[in-house]
């Protein structure tokens, strides 16, 4: 069994290597939005894998290890509930633009929409064959945006759960999204060492940036 000890070293080894990963972007793509892609990458590695703040309501969740998502009072850090439905670890989190939903995705190869006045699951998406590691928001809030390891990322409609897209071009697991201010732009981030800016109406590849670390 591995030790405490171990388990922590390794940890904060990864946190350093999502911090070059966090660089690296800024260099490659000389877009500051791409670079907080890596913040949900720097998530994914903790016990606690995601967190996302809904300031309009003064709420925070996070995404567990255990299969659960935890809602807490980010101004007095107190919790208020924990959501239930995932059977594989939560692996990212994220609040609508109206802060009406909240996203989440898992290692059991689905993402779930979460109404936030009931915090009743009102959607689960399923189409991604392996773990899905990562969600984002069209800033419109009609469409949610999710990566896994199967190497592609899947876009959908809220208001359905259908899938409208794939995104295909990564030849490993991909990791993190993030979207542009005005939604025309995806960028997302790979193991295949590489960030891959898409052109969201019709999946076209705008820029292709290699990194190594």
């Amino acid at each position: 069994m591995m030790t405490q000890s171990r388990q922590w070293t390794e940890h904060w080894l990864k946190i350093i290597d999502c911090w070059r990963f966090y660089v690296v972007f800024g260099v490659c793509t000389k877009n500051c939005w791409i670079m907080w892609v890596t913040l949900i990458y720097l998530a994914s590695y903790c016990f606690v894998y995601a967190s996302c703040v809904l300031c309009m309501y003064s709420l925070t969740a996070s995404a567990s290890e255990d299969c659960t998502i935890k809602i807490w009072d980010f101004e007095t850090a107190q919790y208020e509930r924990t959501l239930k439905g995932h059977t594989g670890s939560v692996t990212s989190v994220t609040f609508s633009p109206s802060g009406a939903l909240l996203a989440s995705t898992s290692a059991d190869m689905t993402a779930k929409l979460w109404d936030t006045t009931s915090f009743q699951c009102t959607k689960t998406l399923r189409g991604h064959d392996h773990t899905l590691s990562g969600v984002v928001f069209a800033p419109s809030g009609d469409q949610v945006f999710t990566c896994a390891r199967d190497q592609t990322i899947k876009c959908w409609e809220v208001a359905s759960g259908f899938s409208l897209k794939t995104f295909s071009g990564h030849s490993e697991w991909v990791r993190a999204l993030t979207i542009s201010a005005d939604g025309t732009t995806l960028a997302s981030g790979s193991s295949d060492h590489t960030v891959i800016v898409w052109k969201v109406d019709n999946g076209v590849q705008l820029q292709v940036s290699g990194f190594t670390w």
